[in-house]
């Protein structure tokens, strides 16, 4: 797909309902964007395990990319440094597939949903970079972003991820109160749930960055 923006009133900007659909490859040059509510750019039916590789621009969604029943996902793929996805809840969700899981960013992944807390209250919630249910490994490319408001990157329950980083891991969590003052809670860079590596930078890199307000690295 190549030079044309891509709208829909529908839950999702683009639905792939099939296995014989599988693999899909972006590389759309103008936006994808639903419209519609609750909305991803990229929904992969239950059940279905693939590949979705992306040089594209997807926003404008609840979610970006949901690969719910697991599988590999590419997000500049060939070196496609200016793949993006800016979505509110969550950037990419990988589900708990039956193999192993596999995330690449070369590009960026960004949930900009932030924590908001109001007076009296407890809540604390905020928007996702990457999600993995599932066991598997999850690469961030030099001078790759992967942010989100609560978490960079969050790998639930049991699932054993390995987590290489190279580029910037980043949860900002500002939560703010009703009585007008603003103050920083909550915000991990990465969080792993279950068993995990967490691999930040390299001999011959240094420049690898994981930060958050509260806890850069939570297992």
């Amino acid at each position: 797909m190549s030079g044309t923006t891509i709208t829909t009133t529908l839950h999702a900007a683009l639905y792939v309902s099939a296995a014989s659909l599988l693999p899909v490859t972006l590389t759309n040059s103008g936006p994808i964007e639903p419209t519609g509510t609750p909305s991803y750019d990229l929904y992969v039916a239950a059940g279905l395990t693939g590949t979705v590789k992306s040089n594209a621009t997807l926003s404008n969604a609840l979610t970006g990319i949901d690969l719910r029943a697991g599988g590999t996902f590419d997000n500049g793929f060939a070196g496609g440094t200016l793949a993006s996805i800016t979505a509110v809840m969550a950037g990419a969700v990988l589900g708990a597939g039956a193999g192993t899981d596999t995330l690449s960013n070369s590009g960026r992944i960004i949930a900009t949903w932030t924590t908001s807390i109001t007076a009296g209250t407890t809540t604390s919630s905020g928007g996702v970079g990457v999600q993995m249910l599932g066991s598997g490994t999850l690469t961030n490319g030099a001078s790759a972003l992967i942010e989100g408001g609560r978490y960079g990157v969050e790998a639930d329950g049991a699932a054993s991820v390995t987590l290489t980083n190279l580029g910037t891991i980043s949860a900002a969590g500002a939560s703010t109160i009703a009585t007008g003052y603003t103050y920083v809670s909550g915000g991990q860079g990465a969080e792993l749930k279950g068993n995990g590596t967490v691999v930040n930078g390299r001999a011959t890199d240094v420049t690898a960055l994981i930060q958050a307000n509260q806890d850069a690295v939570q297992a």
